[in-house]
């Protein structure tokens, strides 16, 4: 085994006491999320959603050497090292660990026999040396900051002061909703008084009057108090509901515009879950804001009025409400650490119980539902267990403050009596006081469960950044220039005079990769197609062709080079693609996209271009059939067509075919590219069929990220000859 020391560092950091957990957003990001963790434990602020953006990782995973290009871009030295299991208390922690042959922790503390690791997809984790043997690799990397190691100390967060200034209207409702607010809270605090004056005016004078002009005013105070009580519930419903559409509307179109490798690099639960985050932040917002101000100003009003009944049984019970304090703050890491990791193993949960469900023909086919069950179940366990600690803290809390108030409560009604008895206090202030404590403490408390609350929603807000702080994409049909160089603007890119005007589309030096340490898929791109054209790109399967197709779409931001349009200023692009759904519909609304009206007569047209009109005649709804969950209703090649209706109905200028005609047969196949051929359109074909690539006016072959023009003859012809070689060899 490797002898074990220390990497040296000539730079003295004071790191915080303690690693945090950050958890991954994305599925392959655990190298990032761990380097995260690292870079905050010596004080860089930095998130993970900042580091994203200047180090993106590929979905196809992180090796250990992209974890030390990344070490090494935030300024840490590492020492990649072959550890044995006996000998990893003399690992400088925090380090890196190979994890399962496909994952990576960190490694925060080694205690005994037992090793605490910050998992990125599930938290916090402690373990024995015997559990953590069956994962460990025996692969650590040592990090340290290095001499140009020069920590962050600001980066872009979410917070309720941007949703402070996006809501329409808020400020003004929480005003009126802050006005009745206090009208109750005075309301509250003349109670007390009502049995102070009936104890000492009316019971021992036997003053009937008094009592019942008093009765008569505090039940107007009642009505009063009611019907306020109902205008503040409906402000609040109608405030809430006002601000969960303005929130929610927002942050859903921002999400539809995020690049389509941000969907590709995460579970779709997770991406729910994110967005469900929205309402604990709408809640807060519309309840919690006012209450936590009108709380604060109660507490200290109340304060007052009991140093006026006695300071020192106001002493006692700010005594005890500090103890109360320092038990519910001192909790409050471990509980939003472990709500954290709660979040998140909910929303694998569910991502897994969405997949099954997305998935269940072949689970079905291939008799998984067992395997299936048993690993949604470890799943939701896990996630219960989270809930089940969470609990018991709750349980530990609960009963040591109702042992603290119950304390509370014995002192100060023995010091109480004891006042009375001395003539300090009369009985009727004794019951005041407590009255006025009674509201003291809860309001008091309310004031700490809000802090907490607020606290807490930096847990919220840390997952909808994920959602917020991403770039939106910028497609084609909002702008004429694609660059990978947002600071040139569409002129400098590329030149007009150097293109004729019967170009459709122009790819320069154009390449992409996944991530900045992942191979490059292609580099050195250059693609001229003129209006009208038919191209055919072909290839090995695997080869980046879809890839490609996505980058001249503009779905995929560009790694290097850019894509114009020079023919259109904002060009009309439609597509079918393999990923391509149906959406829950009937097939009208899917052909024309849910347009509103639609034109009846351009949908037929487009249906008989793309055989798919006999199909939907004889279904019993005809056009107003109901396709299903994603096209489930229709067979492969009837959403295929159904899909190519949808794309003609745009009238796109340049249409992007990736195996649109994978699922049809040989009949249906050449009518519609009889049909396409027909039409003034520009045509980019991925294909593997001989019949699509018969018709195109060039081919393309993709061979390590580079195209070379070859013959659509001699492509088909090799085709030809290598099927008729497989037929004749025996068996």
């Amino acid at each position: 085994m490797m002898s074990m020391t220390h990497p040296l560092s000539t730079q003295f950091l004071q790191p915080t006491k303690r690693v945090p957990v950050i958890l991954q957003s994305e599925a392959a990001e655990c190298g990032l999320a761990c380097m995260a963790m690292i870079a905050q434990y010596y004080s860089d602020k930095r998130d993970l959603n900042a580091l994203r953006q200047t180090m993106s990782v590929s979905l196809r995973g992180t090796t250990l050497k992209d974890v030390m290009r990344i070490a090494s871009t935030l300024g840490f030295q590492t020492r990649a090292i072959k550890i044995e299991m006996a000998h990893l208390a003399q690992l400088s922690c925090p380090a890196v660990l190979h994890w399962s042959m496909n994952h990576f922790v960190v490694l925060t503390k080694v205690k005994g026999k037992t090793i605490t690791i910050h998992d990125p997809a599930l938290g916090q984790r402690t373990l024995t040396v015997e559990e953590a043997s069956r994962y460990i690799t025996g692969i650590a990397l040592e990090v340290s900051p290095s001499d140009t190691f020069s920590p962050k100390k600001s980066t872009p967060r979410l917070g309720l002061t941007q949703f402070f200034s996006r809501a329409i209207g808020f400020k003004r409702n929480l005003l009126t909703l802050f006005a009745l607010s206090i009208v109750l809270q005075l309301f509250a605090l003349a109670a007390p008084y009502y049995m102070q004056t009936v104890v000492d005016d009316v019971l021992i004078y036997n003053n009937d009057a008094l009592l019942k002009a008093l009765a008569m005013g505090f039940a107007l105070l009642l009505v009063v108090e009611t019907f306020t009580s109902g205008i503040r519930k409906l402000v609040i419903l109608s405030v809430s509901s006002r601000l969960q559409l303005q929130m929610s509307a927002s942050v859903f179109k921002h999400l539809l515009s995020l690049p389509l490798d941000y969907f590709d690099k995460r579970h779709i639960g997770d991406v729910v879950s994110r967005f469900g985050s929205l309402a604990s932040i709408r809640e807060f917002l519309t309840t919690g804001v006012v209450t936590a101000l009108l709380d604060g100003l109660m507490a200290v009003i109340t304060l007052a009025v009991m140093m006026l009944y006695s300071i020192k049984l106001t002493l006692v019970v700010v005594a005890i409400m500090l103890v109360y304090l320092s038990i519910r703050l001192g909790l409050l890491p471990l509980i939003k650490r472990l709500t954290t990791e709660r979040i998140a193993l909910s929303a694998s949960e569910q991502s897994h119980f969405m997949e099954s469900v997305r998935a269940i023909l072949p689970i079905r086919v291939y008799g998984q539902e067992v395997q299936r069950h048993g690993h949604w179940q470890n799943k939701l366990v896990a996630t219960l267990n989270k809930d089940i600690t969470l609990g018991k803290i709750n349980i530990g809390s609960t009963l040591s403050n109702q042992l603290l108030f119950g304390a509370e409560n014995l002192v100060v009604v023995y010091i109480g009596a004891s006042l009375v008895m001395e003539s300090t206090l009369s009985i009727g202030m004794l019951l005041a006081f407590i009255a006025y404590k009674t509201r003291f403490v809860s309001a008091l408390d309310g004031v700490v469960n809000k802090v907490i609350e607020l606290n807490m929603l930096g847990v919220h807000f840390t997952r909808l950044s994920d959602i917020l702080l991403t770039p939106a994409q910028v497609t084609p049909n909002t702008r004429l220039v694609l660059n990978n160089n947002p600071s040139h603007s569409d002129s400098e890119t590329l030149p007009t005079d150097t293109l004729s005007n019967h170009i459709a589309l122009n790819a320069q030096s154009l390449g992409y990769r996944y991530s900045e340490s992942s191979e490059w898929v292609f580099k050195q791109i250059n693609l001229s197609i003129n209006a009208g054209d038919i191209v055919a790109i072909i290839g090995e399967s695997g080869c980046g062709k879809s890839t490609l197709l996505k980058c001249l779409m503009g779905l995929y931001p560009l790694s290097k080079g850019s894509v114009t349009y020079p023919n259109a200023q904002h060009p009309v692009i439609a597509s079918v693609l393999q990923e391509d759904a149906c959406l829950s519909g009937t097939i009208a609304q899917n052909i024309c996209c849910f347009e509103q009206p639609a034109d009846v007569q351009k949908m037929v047209h487009v249906a008989h271009l793309a055989c798919i009109h006999e199909d939907i005649m004889k279904l019993p709804m005809q056009y107003h059939s109901l396709v299903g969950d994603m096209g489930s209703s229709l067979s492969g090649g009837q959403k295929q067509r159904l899909l190519l209706a949808r794309a003609l109905y745009q009238n796109p200028d340049i249409l992007f075919l990736d195996e649109a005609s994978s699922h049809l047969d040989t009949a249906n196949e050449a009518r519609i590219n009889h049909h396409l051929q027909s039409l003034n359109m520009t045509r980019i074909v991925v294909a593997h069929r001989p019949q699509s690539i018969a018709m195109a006016d060039k081919v393309y072959r993709l061979v390590d990220g580079v195209l070379h023009p070859c013959s659509p003859a001699d492509v088909i012809g090799t085709q030809y000859q290598v099927k008729t070689e497989k037929s004749n060899e025996k068996p």
